[in-house]
């Protein structure tokens, strides 16, 4: 592609109209010369009045090409902009320019990037103000439930309606101290990088999930190497910890979560196994998706809303890293988070021990 398509169609234009100009003054000379008494009109006001008005012509009809040529698609563009403004965010200008290569075109490429961004940003904050009414109107009901029979009942029945609504109470609370997270990380405009020792991270989040683990009969370990790297300490270990505390969640009793830390190339890869059922092969590409939970009934019998692994694609993602899930063929999911910038890596701690 020619960096200054534009200035080379000017150019060409200005080139064209001399040349063409000059050709049809020259074969006016010549039949002028032939057909008139074999005389050269040169000096006379008609071949002069013939001359002005060949240029003039010649000139307006490439020059009406010419602007033709850079006004239509501009003019669509226009019109895409105008749809775009009125609520059709799927309108895209691209495939109304056909083969174009020059400066209108990489405009309108632009414009359909932006479009795209735009779109899916307001489909995305569509969802989750769909997905949030959804997830509060069911405790807000059970809630009413509650009180309701708090009227009818007394002693322990009313205690016990108490604590459902204290228990729901913290779960609206829980809830909506994830989607305030969520909201902040997909309205960040990046992280506060700072330099960190992300195998020291590792160690502390595996150690505070280990101790939760092992009242729930399950372990979590760990072989995590010195690695410093440049990235935001809090959002990354929102993003670990939501990952490491969603596999302890559904590995199965008597197995360990497995954290691992290896560099690849000049990147860092960290991947947590957990040793349950895995998921479906067509939901591994949902998972990170807002409120969506593979097994409904599941996840709120254990408290989740669907929010820990969307916070924590959100989070690598402003890193500039990627997020993925994926069946093991022995069995359990396991997620690999994959993030640039490796500073400086050391050796293993000490390595990590069995279920």
């Amino acid at each position: 592609m020619v960096k200054y398509n534009i200035f080379v169609k000017i150019y060409a234009c200005f080139v064209l109209t001399i040349i063409i100009t000059g050709m049809s003054m020259a074969s006016i000379d010549m039949l002028s010369h032939i057909l008139i008494l074999q005389r050269p009109l040169s000096d006379t006001p008609l071949n002069l009045f013939i001359r002005m008005s060949l240029v003039l012509i010649i000139s307006g009809l490439i020059c009406y090409l010419f602007a033709r040529d850079m006004t239509s698609p501009i003019l669509k563009l226009g019109t895409a902009v105008r749809q775009f403004a009125e609520g059709n965010l799927s309108i895209r200008v691209s495939p109304w320019l056909g083969g174009r290569r020059d400066e209108i075109s990489r405009l309108a490429q632009d414009f359909d990037n932006m479009a795209e961004q735009i779109e899916t940003l307001v489909i995305s904050q569509r969802n989750l103000m769909r997905d949030v009414s959804h997830e509060l109107r069911s405790p807000l009901a059970r809630m009413n439930v509650a009180l309701e029979l708090c009227r009818t009942g007394k002693g322990p029945e009313l205690e016990k309606y108490l604590d459902r609504i204290s228990n729901e109470a913290e779960r609206l609370n829980a809830m909506i101290d994830q989607i305030l997270t969520y909201n902040k990380l997909e309205s960040a405009s990046g992280p506060k990088m700072e330099k960190l020792d992300l195998g020291e991270l590792i160690r502390e989040i595996v150690s505070d999930a280990d101790y939760e683990a092992k009242g729930r009969k399950r372990s979590v370990v760990a072989n995590p190497e010195t690695c410093i790297i440049e990235a935001d300490r809090e959002m990354l270990r929102r993003a670990i910890e939501n990952v490491v505390r969603n596999a302890v969640t559904y590995t199965a009793e008597g197995t360990s979560v497995e954290v691992y830390l290896n560099r690849e190339n000049s990147n860092v890869l960290i991947s947590v196994r957990d040793h349950g059922d895995g998921v479906p092969e067509e939901a591994l590409t949902q998972l990170f998706n807002p409120f969506y939970r593979v097994d409904l009934g599941r996840s709120r019998e254990t408290g989740g809303v669907g929010l820990g692994l969307a916070i924590s694609e959100a989070a690598i993602r402003l890193h500039n890293g990627s997020i993925k899930a994926e069946n093991c063929p022995e069995g359990g999911l396991v997620i690999e988070m994959m993030l640039p910038g490796v500073v400086e890596i050391g050796s293993p701690h000490e390595p990590p021990a069995g279920p």
